[in-house]
């Protein structure tokens, strides 16, 4: 007997339909007994839906409902056979066809694999064990193994592929011997065997639902039950000779009709973000016509859901995901990457990536901790002053804050003050850092059990549920919170996932490292995703293939182009189109025939239907809009490639009305106005005049605030880390024995010695390899200072005094106006020639385009820095009498340049420059902050978001 077909008109949805058709046929008095049949279709969604409308109809007819059995297409085979044993798990499939490709000869595998994996890369040889499994699956779904590509593949033009094709054939005889040794069945070749040997069999009705596309294997199985099977065609009858004897579309018949598509029904827009503005405009078209459960969205490039669900969501509008959110968007599946990074590296960025772990961090604040008392130099941290005017200053209206832990600072500063390449050298004498070391030290001991050497598989399953479970034992979970029932429900299921190893047979359980278990694991789970939670107030999104069994009015399809609709695979490994066109396995052809069938459904069932195309994808690159909307007349046909190719259409933007917090002229952000000081500034550093004279906000920010941009991601020392790194060097230098020395051999040695000491000291000694690249080059230019030292020790002149500190010597700056403020300082260094009363005071600068003193301090006459002089000023504290100048050693990368710089400043222009200094200080004790000044964008470019450099439609601010 032949299969039963029964057409379901498309003039309504198909579930609906059905429903109807089988609560009809079942029902008998006032019972509708379903017990004995099953119903199959495409997926879980559509066998959910299914059965809420069978209910709603037997409820409305008022009938007692017996349902039946919903089973999913991919699941339907093994009702209709007994299995003779066990089958074989997707992990087992999976190792058991990696074992059978390693134990090949070397020329077998490169005759597969032209670059084999190294041996112990056991993730890329289990990547290509899952391909050659997926290449058997796909085939024996379709009847076929290797040795039908063998002999049916020459029989397609240029095919030479044979021998290799030999080589798969051998590995999967070798691959499905393993398993039977095992006593496990390979699912598709258990399969396989049922039909050959006629043993499929039911006693049960078996009802098609939108099966459209039904591979060989399935319908040569059913063709044994024929007797027992319904297949329900979403069609017209008229369209009969379209659909095969099982209800399946037949490709060559849907390839050639027209797709009834009216041109209002397409909109044109440019990128992912255009198409979600089309989604709000559309929805906002129907006016209030349709509750959110009747409305659809379809996203046939799931990319762009994040941007779809944030333009609904400022519109007041839930969505819900069908799929779900992906598993390695959890906390836990990237707790676990980041753990074996950090085992595998053992790398600074890789331990700063895991204690930056929101979990990890939970957890590091639970662990006990006895603070050390730190002495902080009040040139790295704020005071209590200037720490209680940032906390105020964080907690005004205008500004979003969020704290963190200790340690993240200490991290920071830390490897912004050592660039360590690896964590774990502290340095005993960097108390700055105590509970960074307090965090590194409960990091390792969690961790300690992981570090043990390989080990079968199967013996790392309780030690990594243990560090999981350590992890998140006392954590609370709000499953209101979708980010907290994702990590609660991820948890459980790599637990799950972490159960399924044990089920390896230890003849296929490999020897591995924990990092390589965990990558292994993570490789599972990487394409599993946790279902949303119900909401029926939300607008649902779906995927292309679950849109024809959708029985929503309304439907908006984003992303209406070609490679998403019709998809298609234009390159394969192992079998092309031109190949698997002639095995009948799915091309192409049947992957555009089954999406013209869809947009037939949808076009018929809908009330109201937009198809959106872009014209390019996330990254920008353009996309073609689908071939589907070329299925059309002539005339149509020239109409839509001028839609879809003409200039960009704005209407989209002129229908979306702005949300409320879009129409305030204000813009979201203001530039936090300095709020008034607690106490009066008493103090002011003489290199802080220059920023204040530049921009009195920034001052404001840098020196008051003391705001600072810090974080890790630097690869090598900063202008700031290099020039301190060679002040210390040259410091040690002009307090020690070679001070004095005319020798230049003998001044190179000393400071190779320094830089070499200071070197370890400041910087230990694990280090980024590009800083040992920058100390050869400190070395070079302190060989040239050497040598520049030593001819000016020949002149007379020597080193009195590096490095002097001001700040306990209250020298005072007084004011015009009676007061007066202490200023701060610290002088590189004095010289004095012998015998004479002549004085030089030099500050070093490692910068490579050094500037003389008068250039870098004034601008047309103008004074931008007051530094020296100001030296000039605090020098007199020491009592210095004489003639005094000022000047710069300049140390610049071409080492040619190695000199020193005066400045040729007269004693009214000195005057002058400290009539400056008391005009600053005044306005700096006036506390006048405000407005920020137009400064060039390349300097202060940590603050430039603050102050909205650049911004456009920033904040204007006004004097």
């Amino acid at each position: 007997m032949a299969v039963t077909r029964k057409f379901l008109n498309w003039n309504r949805p198909a579930l609906p339909a059905a429903a109807e058709y089988l609560v009809e046929r079942y029902t008998m008095m006032d019972a509708a007994d379903m017990s004995g049949v099953v119903v199959v279709v495409p997926g879980r969604r559509a066998g959910r839906r299914l059965l809420e409308l069978l209910i709603e109809t037997a409820d409305r007819r008022l009938v007692r409902l017996t349902p039946p059995a919903i089973e999913t297409v991919g699941r339907l085979p093994e009702r209709l056979y007994q299995p003779r044993k066990k089958f074989a798990s997707d992990l087992v499939n999976k190792f058991a066809w990696t074992a059978a490709l390693r134990e090949m000869d070397d020329e077998t595998i490169r005759s597969i694999i032209p670059d084999p994996p190294r041996d112990k890369d056991i993730s890329r040889w289990l990547s290509f064990g899952e391909l050659l499994w997926k290449q058997h699956r796909e085939l024996a779904a379709e009847g076929l193994d290797f040795q039908d590509v063998i002999d049916r593949g020459p029989e397609v033009a240029a095919f030479d592929e044979t021998d290799r094709w030999k080589s798969l054939r051998t590995i999967q005889e070798s691959c499905l011997r393993r398993l039977d040794e095992l006593q496990l069945w390979d699912l598709q070749s258990a399969r396989i065997f049922a039909i050959r040997h006629s043993e499929c069999a039911t006693n049960t009705d078996i009802i098609l639902i939108g099966t459209s596309d039904l591979n060989l294997a399935t319908r040569e199985m059913l063709t044994q039950v024929a007797d027992r099977v319904t297949a329900l065609i979403h069609a017209p009858e008229k369209l009969a000779k379209r659909f095969d004897e099982f209800g399946a579309i037949v490709p060559d018949e849907w390839n050639r009709i027209p797709v009834d598509i009216r041109n209002e029904q397409i909109d044109v827009v440019e990128g992912p973000a255009d198409q979600a503005r089309a989604v709000v405009a559309e929805l906002r078209r129907y006016d209030g016509k349709y509750r959110a459960d009747e409305v659809t969205v379809g996203v046939t490039d799931e990319r762009i859901v994040p941007e779809i669900d944030r333009h609904l969501t400022e519109q007041g509008l839930e969505s819900r995901w069908v799929v779900g959110q992906q598993l390695n968007e959890s906390r836990p599946f990237r707790l676990l990457a980041a753990v074996a990074e950090y085992l595998e590296t053992g790398g600074f960025d890789a331990f700063a990536a895991l204690v930056r772990h929101a979990d990890l961090d939970s957890w590091l604040c639970r662990q006990p901790f006895a603070p050390a008392v730190i002495d902080d130099d009040e040139s790295e941290s704020p005071d209590d002053h200037s720490q209680s005017l940032l906390d105020e200053a964080l907690s005004a209206p205008q500004y979003i804050h969020s704290s963190s832990a200790e340690w993240l600072r200490q991290l920071d500063d830390y490897f912004n003050r050592h660039l360590p390449s690896a964590p774990g050298n502290w340095i005993e004498s960097d108390s700055r850092s105590d509970h960074l070391q307090h965090a590194y030290t409960c990091l390792t001991q969690l961790l300690e059990p992981l570090t043990a050497k390989a080990r079968p598989l199967g013996d790392w399953i309780a030690l990594l549920n243990d560090l999981l479970m350590n992890v998140y034992r006392e954590a609370e979970f709000d499953m209101d919170d979708r980010q907290q029932a994702l990590t609660l429900s991820s948890c459980r299921k790599i637990f799950e996932s972490l159960l399924t190893l044990s089920d390896i047979p230890p003849s296929l359980m490999p020897v591995l490292e924990a990092a390589q278990t965990i990558r292994l694991l993570l490789n599972e789970l990487r394409s599993d995703s946790v279902p949303p939670a119900p909401n029926e107030q939300a607008i649902e999104l779906l995927g292309w293939l679950e849109l024809p069994l959708d029985d929503s009015p309304a439907l908006v399809v984003t992303t209406f182009n070609d490679g998403y609709v019709p998809s298609s695979l234009n390159s394969d490994a192992f079998l092309p189109n031109s190949l698997r066109r002639h095995l009948g396995l799915l091309d192409n052809r049947r992957r555009y025939a089954r999406d013209a069938y869809s947009l037939c459904v949808l076009a018929a069932t809908r009330q109201d239907l937009k198809l959106i195309v872009a014209r390019r994808d996330m990254r920008g690159d353009p996309i073609r809009p689908s071939r589907l909307l070329f299925a059309a007349d002539p005339n149509q046909i020239a109409e839509r490639v001028l839609m879809c190719f003409r200039s960009p259409e704005e209407a989209v933007d002129a229908v979306v009305d702005r949300p409320i917090a879009d129409q305030i002229s204000a813009p979201g952000f203001l530039v936090p106005r300095p709020l008034p000081l607690h106490r009066p500034i008493d103090r002011i550093g003489v290199t802080s005049f220059r920023t204040y004279l530049a921009c009195p906000y920034r001052f404001y920010l840098q020196h008051v605030l003391r705001l600072r941009d810090v974080d890790d991601s630097a690869s090598e020392l900063d202008a700031m880390m290099f020039g301190n790194l060679m002040h210390e060097v040259l410091n040690r230098f002009g307090t020690g024995p070679h001070r004095f020395s005319t020798d230049a051999d003998e001044i190179q040695d000393n400071l190779r010695q320094l830089l070499a000491q200071c070197t370890d000291e400041l910087l230990g000694s694990s280090r980024l390899a590009a800083v040992d690249v920058q100390i050869q080059q400190l070395r070079s230019r302190l060989n040239a200072f050497a040598e520049w030292q030593a001819s000016w020790a020949q002149e007379g002149w020597r080193i009195l005094t590096c490095e002097t500190s001001f700040r306990d010597l209250n020298v005072r700056l007084q004011l015009d106006d009676g007061r007066s403020v202490l200023l701060d300082g610290r002088i590189d260094r004095i010289d004095r020639r012998e015998g004479t009363s002549e004085y030089v005071i030099f500050d070093y600068k490692s910068s490579e385009n050094a500037k003389a003193p008068a250039k870098a301090h004034q601008k047309n006459s103008e004074w931008t820095d007051l530094q020296l002089p100001l030296y000039q000023l605090l020098a007199e504290q020491l009592g210095l009498k004489g003639d005094i100048r000022l000047g710069y050693i300049v140390l610049p990368k071409d080492t040619k340049k190695v000199q020193h710089l005066m400045a040729e400043w007269t004693p009214d222009e000195i005057d002058a420059a400290h009539t400056k200094a008391r005009e600053v200080a005044a306005g700096i004790l006036d506390e006048v902050f405000w407005p920020p000044s137009d400064v060039d964008a390349n300097l202060f470019t940590e603050y430039a978001a603050i102050c909205q450099t650049g911004v456009f439609d920033g904040e204007v601010i006004s004097v």
